[in-house]
């Protein structure tokens, strides 16, 4: 009997510890599993809608904060603005650990009407609860 007391006990207080943790504001609660290829995928399309439509604030935050660090804001803004247009074409997805991997090929525009093509991918992640490009690596393709 003493022993069927401290089972039960123990349950009630993983449950209560639970549902502490679960109900806590402020704590976030984030999935270890990859985006799925629709979230990463509608990251990258909103990243370069903004960028065609010159929402260069909004673009910009969608980058993670590594690729914050690697370029201010006004250097991105003065690359960018020398585009016009900018078509993305996804090519596949993959997930690795707790991101997912978007393999593209990039058409840009500029203002000039010149054509520049890319080829490559960008790694979706999560920080701080929310979707965000967390790498990229592209190449200029021939």
């Amino acid at each position: 009997m003493r022993l069927w007391r401290y089972i039960c006990l123990g349950v009630l207080a993983l449950g209560i510890i639970g549902g502490l943790f679960l109900a806590a504001p402020g704590l976030p609660v984030e999935a270890a599993t990859a985006p799925t290829h629709d979230q990463a995928v509608g990251v990258l399309q909103l990243y370069f809608k903004d960028l065609n439509q010159k929402k260069y604030r909004e673009a910009y935050a969608l980058r993670g904060a590594s690729l914050q660090r690697k370029q201010s804001y006004s250097s991105f803004v003065a690359g960018f603005s020398r585009t016009a247009q900018n078509t993305l074409k996804v090519t596949g997805t993959a997930a690795s650990g707790a991101q997912t991997v978007v393999r593209c090929q990039l058409s840009a525009t500029l203002v000039s009407g010149a054509q520049q093509s890319f080829r490559g991918s960008y790694t979706i992640g999560r920080e701080n609860g929310r979707f965000r490009i967390v790498s990229a690596n592209l190449t200029v393709a021939a």
